[in-house]
């Protein structure tokens, strides 16, 4: 049985001074939104936890539950453990993110990091539970990196141990590809490029890893909160079409997951006129795909952004075209719903970091500008819409 429609809203705490966190949990409630997705970066950085249980505590009082943001593989690095465990592609760039097929790695550094954070909040009322974002951020190609991810020295040990497991001997891999491929396991290396031999059965190893993964992280969790939920996002379409190029089986990792969550701002909004069609064809596809790879017992988000950029031009201007405006904003929701969702998430709030300042000296950070907390003209509009649109049909 699907669950009731809900809507939620991202928050950093990082966002705006402490004083004002109240505030702006009152005016998010007057939004009707349902829940709020919030985020500390200094939870990473320096294990800043201030004011995140009274954040919390307040937004419970005013009729809203909380899922904490936490990260497992991109900002983590290099706090949780150091400069180890580096994912490395495959031109031999070390990438600074956390491998997450590393199992010692993983229950030991991760653990700790995991259950430190949990065992604080594991009483707090108003916790939903915890999202997972940026977890597989390290597959998207930089500028002057490789495609793939990881060329480890334990990354091809362990393929040399998938191989082994799988065929068996050496020879079964000479007759199946009908030539000789090394004298023995130690010249099996991990292909580079799809179209080198054993390209699937790379894709299908990492698949496993980060099953693996996922198995591990849901588990260390439940060891100390078994009732919260656990939300896992996907914000490059790996679900959708993008398994084999990326070595995620997303159905696989999400069975263990509570939530799905599909995370973009779709193509199309990169300047005006903007031409809807494909953009809501776009978000029908995403949230389909991924509606029809996990079961019904999961639930299923979608999430994107509802500000304007910044000029990149004139940075301490925002642009002066205000999408998406709040047709759009409705056009957008409605659809994901009508596709099966059974969350959505408007992003955000109050995003960025208040205490950064750009080129000119005593002005905010111009992105922090851009969120729905100064949009006020689209309040009533929005409102009116997020009430009705949980209720339709």
């Amino acid at each position: 049985m699907r669950s009731k429609r809900e809507l939620g809203v991202w928050y950093w705490l990082d966002a705006g001074p402490q004083e004002e966190w109240e505030e702006d949990v009152k005016e998010m409630r007057y939004l009707e939104y349902d829940y709020v997705v919030a985020s500390k970066m200094d939870l990473i950085t320096n294990r800043n936890e201030e004011g995140i249980e009274e954040f919390i505590n307040t937004c419970y009082k005013n009729g809203l539950s909380v899922y904490l943001c936490i990260w497992s593989g991109m900002l983590m690095y290099p706090f949780i453990g150091g400069r180890i465990n580096q994912q490395v592609d495959e031109k031999g760039n070390r990438r600074d993110y956390y491998n997450l097929w590393n199992e010692r790695w993983r229950k030991n550094f991760y653990k700790k990091y995991l259950q430190d954070i949990v065992s604080k909040y594991v009483d707090t009322p108003g916790l939903r539970g915890y999202l997972f974002d940026d977890t597989f951020a390290s597959v998207a190609k930089q500028p002057g990196q490789g495609t793939y991810i990881s060329y480890s020295q334990e990354d091809i040990k362990r393929f040399r141990e998938y191989m082994k497991n799988r065929y068996g001997d050496i020879s079964v891999i000479h007759l199946l590809w009908r030539e000789q491929r090394g004298k023995g396991w130690k010249e099996i290396l991990p292909p580079r490029s799809p179209d080198e031999p054993f390209w699937l059965d790379w894709y299908e190893a990492r698949a496993t890893w980060y099953e693996e993964w996922a198995k591990d992280t849901v588990s260390f969790i439940k060891e100390v909160d078994p009732h919260c939920e656990l939300y896992i996002l996907d914000g490059a379409g790996i679900a959708a079409n993008q398994r084999e190029y990326y070595g995620i089986d997303f159905q696989r990792v999400a069975r263990y997951f509570d939530v799905v969550m599909l995370y973009a701002m779709p193509a199309g909004f990169e300047k005006p006129p903007i031409k809807m069609k494909p953009i809501l064809s776009h978000i029908d596809f995403m949230v389909r795909s991924v509606r029809n790879l996990v079961t019904q017992d999961k639930k299923v988000s979608f999430c994107f952004h509802i500000y304007q950029p910044f000029d990149n031009k004139n940075f301490d201007r925002v642009s002066s075209y205000p999408y998406p405006d709040i047709k759009q904003i409705k056009d957008m929701t409605t659809q994901a719903f009508f596709s099966g969702a059974d969350m959505v998430e408007h992003y955000g709030y109050r995003i960025g970091n208040w205490r950064l300042k750009d080129i000119s000296p005593g002005k905010p950070f111009p992105e922090v500008k851009t969120m729905l907390k100064y949009r006020k003209n689209l309040w009533e509009d929005l409102k009116k819409f997020n009430r009705e649109v949980k209720h339709s049909i």
